[in-house]
């Protein structure tokens, strides 16, 4: 999303012009309908305007499940009953974006060593979990306050840094001198840049994200590349839209197996809500400048 706002983006979609109606990921409740599989009622994820309203046809939309809605609304943990907002965060694209490319591009193997940056975020939250509880990594992950660090460590991650207070570079070699057999890129940059003499050799690497390059204000060029030679290292770029062709029969098995997992309380999710339209921009704002915990959302 935050690609089309600049004039040359990586996306099938238009850059914004001045006056367009941004759209993003969103759940609504349909709340008037002429489409007889298509109920008064029925929540839908996809596309949807920063609104209070819009009118969309079926096929624009997904339909949500309603066994999905229905155990979410009945999950009760240390007395909190959960929202819809739940559904975002369980079974939409940035869970699939964590999901799919473990299972089916880069999986690493039980026992090694995995670093996450950008771990508390909403992909990276769910890539950490994922690589400590389904695939037996020793896990570590970054994020930029301390508030962060300790959820992380609550969740089971082996270990977890500040990277305002200590460098990528630092961290890692106290914590496994031997180096990194898998790494998940959200930050792009210095951090990627810095990582590759860190990675063992037949390393992998997916990169998912590049947070701290989006403004095109402070680009940082890879120079280490040679290690990528050396080293024999796989990079796997990864964005859900180009791949979703490819993995769209196993979406659904994909999502009922994560469900299944926040069930059994095997993952647990993090949701930063702002609430109220007016909110919008920023939310958006906040979110690259690292202010939410997991999933930024708001609630119109």
């Amino acid at each position: 999303m935050r690609n089309l706002f600049a004039p040359k983006q990586f996306s099938d979609f238009p850059s914004y012009t001045k006056g367009d109606t941004i759209v993003s990921k969103a759940i609504g409740v349909v709340c008037l309908s002429k489409d007889p599989n298509m109920a008064v009622g029925t929540y839908v994820i996809g596309l949807l305007p920063w609104a209070d309203y819009c009118m969309k046809t079926s096929d624009e939309v997904m339909r949500v499940e309603e066994r999905y809605v229905s155990q979410i609304g009945k999950t009760v943990r240390e007395g909190k009953h959960f929202g819809q907002e739940k559904l975002l965060s369980l079974i939409d694209s940035s869970t699939m974006s964590a999901y799919l490319p473990l299972k089916y591009m880069m999986a690493p193997l039980e026992g090694q060593t995995a670093y996450v940056s950008g771990a508390a975020g909403s992909v990276g939250l769910m890539v950490c979990q994922l690589l400590k509880h389904k695939y037996g990594c020793r896990v570590v992950g970054s994020a930029g306050t301390d508030v962060k660090v300790d959820l992380l460590l609550s969740l089971g991650i082996d270990y977890a840094f500040n990277y305002k207070e200590i460098s990528v570079t630092d961290a890692l070699k106290q914590y496994s001198p031997s180096g990194i057999d898998f790494y998940w890129d959200n930050v792009g940059g210095k951090t990627l840049d810095d990582m590759l003499p860190l990675m063992k050799k037949k390393g992998k690497i997916v990169c998912c994200g590049q947070i701290s390059q989006y403004n095109g204000t402070n680009v940082h060029p890879i120079k280490n590349t040679f290690e990528i030679v050396v080293k024999s290292l796989r990079i796997q770029g990864f964005m859900l839209d180009s791949f979703m062709e490819d993995f769209a029969a196993h979406v659904p098995e994909s999502r009922q197996e994560i469900f299944e997992m926040w069930l059994q309380n095997k993952l647990q999710t993090r949701e930063t809500i702002y609430k109220g339209i007016e909110c919008l921009p920023q939310a958006f704002i906040d979110m690259f400048a690292g202010k939410n915990i997991g999933k930024m959302l708001v609630e119109i």
